[in-house]
């Protein structure tokens, strides 16, 4: 199998997200799962924005995206 490694050059060149399936948590009055969803930059694997939600839809991942960019700016 071949494996290759990348990595960005610089900080800010490229990003990655990954949701992750966190705890079950009292939510409209029942237990439900929650998951997290980041954002990374591939060099420095710096989270520019990470939220937990009760949904790993589009929306919610949308919603990541945007406060990372707010904050971070536009990556390369």
């Amino acid at each position: 199998m071949d494996r290759r490694r990348y990595e960005a050059e610089f900080p800010n060149d490229i990003w990655q997200s990954d949701i992750m399936h966190g705890p079950l948590v009292k939510g409209t009055g029942k237990r439900r799962k929650a998951y997290l969803i980041a954002i990374l930059d591939d060099h420095s694997r710096f989270i520019t924005h990470g939220e937990f939600f009760f949904s790993e839809k589009l929306e919610s991942w949308l919603q990541v995206f945007r406060q990372a960019l707010l904050t971070r700016g536009l990556p390369a």
